[in-house]
């Protein structure tokens, strides 16, 4: 796999890791003074790009587009088969918009922050921008949950997938967004996230919560979401009277207004699926506060307990917030960064679904040169004799197996590489297993055709197309035998003539 990874700003730990996978990574970010334009360190190659200085952001990352695109252009990252492009902020996007219009047959990945939730000039959401600005993005990146519930609004126009990744940012607390039923004194929040359609009982929840409040004096709930369970959910804590003040009008907090109540929250019930629920369940195990499922079918005893646990935060909750927030500090870390994203690139390759369990929009697979899925055929593969001792290879893969080999290698897949492997049955009867010998030949993805030399002549052989990895070898297409022909003439055997006499009149 080979993945372009573009930045405005450079995260070189996360490029370094993305390496670390046996991926080849080309980081392209912005050349500054008294730097090397090119620095190779094992598999990763950063790319130091020039760009003109002045006349705005918007004409400085037009620029900086074009000098990446010139720097593809010498590496010809395409002519060997490119991946994925991912913009990782804001200045790189146009960048990797070019390079994903240059090779259609790699994923394009954006990356959306809270920076990008705040509204333009105009009043419309720089979000909706990115969607409507970019004309393929086949996934997003997030790491916040408001984020990711806004992209998935509009992810029914766009046909992308979305992803949390969590990053070092996602456990600051928004102390200057703290909302007014944080003031000292007061009880303990539970904060409940309904992100997408979820199962939930709302009224069994709010009975739940109100016996609850007889034990934690001064608890009361925030409910955060536009789904129709959170708005069942507002009405039912509101007769209750257990909404906090600032959440009984239903308005819908901003990025930051969101996580600040997460961040006061004491516990936080999670129900829904998607990345939207996935990023509040890491940032609120990173600020260590108890996380509990509430969209699974429970009784009404049942949902009170986990709850009175984990406000309680006896031996057990404390033991099970450390384990969570232990987990979610390793996935925040480079490496585990580097292995989400490694997950979610091979998700999209391999034709993954939607967060919403929609599938991912087809896109029509390149007829001309240059894409390492483009033929629309049946996968095959065919070795013709040129002479003694050489023969050529040529070969076609159709898209939909080399996705479903790939979703078969699994984690593998990250290190597989197209490979021939020739086998030597000469003067036998090959079953399989007894070949004389085997060899492989590593191939480039958009290769159509490779020369066979052999050591020696007259040899008979048959091949074998498929995705090598470290620890296996996953076929695609099988040839038959193949015969070279000897560099001598054969022997032909001496001959005999035989005499009969004439046969005899009348006898």
């Amino acid at each position: 796999m080979r993945i372009a990874l573009v930045g405005w700003d450079l995260d070189e730990p996360l490029a370094s890791a993305l390496s670390n996978w046996g991926v080849e990574v080309f980081a392209f970010t912005r050349w500054y003074e008294g730097s090397a334009h090119r620095e190779r360190r094992g598999g990763l190659v950063i790319v130091r790009s020039p760009h003109e200085i002045g006349g705005g952001l918007e004409r400085e990352y037009e620029s900086f587009r074009d000098s990446v695109l010139r720097a593809d252009a010498d590496l010809w990252l395409g002519g060997s088969g490119l991946d994925v492009a991912h913009a990782i902020d804001a200045g790189a996007r146009a960048a990797v918009g070019g390079l994903v219009a240059r090779y259609r047959h790699s994923v394009s990945v954006v990356s959306a922050t809270q920076r990008d939730w705040n509204a333009d000039a105009d009043g419309t959401k720089p979000i909706d921008a990115i969607g409507r600005q970019n004309p393929r993005i086949d996934l997003w990146v997030v790491d916040d949950p408001f984020v990711a519930e806004r992209v998935l609004e509009i992810n029914g126009s766009i046909g992308a997938r979305i992803a949390c990744v969590p990053t070092p940012n996602s456990h600051q607390d928004q102390a200057h967004k703290m909302m007014s039923y944080t003031k000292p004194g007061a009880g303990p929040i539970a904060t409940f996230t309904l992100f997408g359609e979820c199962a939930i009982d709302t009224r069994g929840l709010a009975r739940s919560l109100a016996t609850a409040r007889e034990w934690c004096e001064g608890l009361t709930a925030c409910v955060l979401g536009r789904s129709s369970a959170a708005r069942r959910l507002r009405v039912d804590l509101a007769r209750q009277s257990l909404l906090t003040r600032s959440n009984s009008n239903g308005i819908e907090p901003t990025a930051e207004e969101g996580s600040a109540r997460l961040a006061a929250a004491a516990i936080v019930g999670v129900g829904g699926s998607g990345a939207a629920t996935d990023a509040v369940v890491w940032k609120s195990r990173l600020r260590g506060i108890p996380v509990v499922r509430i969209d699974e079918p429970r009784r009404d005893g049942d949902v009170l307990d986990t709850l009175l646990d984990a406000i309680a935060a006896d031996g057990r909750g404390l033991r099970s917030v450390k384990a969570g927030k232990l987990l979610a500090q390793a996935a925040v870390d480079p490496a585990g960064r580097a292995r989400s994203l490694i997950s979610e690139y091979l998700n999209v390759i391999s034709g993954g679904r939607t967060d919403g369990s929609q599938a991912i929009a087809p896109r029509p697979e390149p007829i001309e040169r240059g894409g390492p899925f483009l033929y629309v055929g049946g996968t095959r593969l065919c070795v013709r004799v040129a002479d003694s001792r050489r023969g050529t290879a040529s070969w076609r893969v159709r898209g939909e197996d080399m996705r479903g080999a790939l979703r078969r290698l699994g984690a593998d897949a990250a290190r597989a590489r197209l490979a021939l492997r020739l086998f030597d049955i000469t003067d036998i009867d090959f079953d399989g297993t007894n070949a004389h010998s085997f060899f492989d030949i590593e191939l480039e993805f958009d290769e159509r055709e490779r020369e066979i030399v052999w050591n020696a002549p007259g040899r008979s052989i048959t091949a074998c197309l498929g995705l090598r990895t470290p620890r296996t070898f996953h076929p695609l297409a099988f040839a038959g035998p193949t015969h070279f022909p000897r560099e001598e003439p054969a022997n032909h055997p001496p001959s005999f003539t035989i005499k009969v006499p004439p046969r005899r009149r009348g006898g």
